[in-house]
């Protein structure tokens, strides 16, 4: 929880994550929707790793994060 505005870029920069991850989540989001959940298949493979439906959550938290903190800077960029 924040209680000030001068905390919002530090927690930003904190919790923002890395470019690498967001890539990967992209990349876990797409094969799982379209090789796994579109086929009736609990996991599917990504980088030579098991993907399932607790990695595919983990991934779609990642860009959920990114989405709400884009949203903001570029709201607070209007005003």
């Amino acid at each position: 929880m924040l209680i000030h505005p001068s905390q919002i870029e530090p927690s930003h920069k904190i919790y923002t994550p890395a470019p690498e991850d967001v890539e990967w989540a992209k990349g876990v989001v797409k094969v799982f929707e379209e090789e796994g959940i579109a086929k009736g298949m609990a996991a599917v493979t990504y980088l030579g790793k098991m993907v399932d439906t607790p990695v595919y959550d983990n991934a779609r938290t990642i860009l959920a994060t990114m989405v709400e903190i884009d949203a903001f800077d570029k709201k607070r960029k209007k005003a």
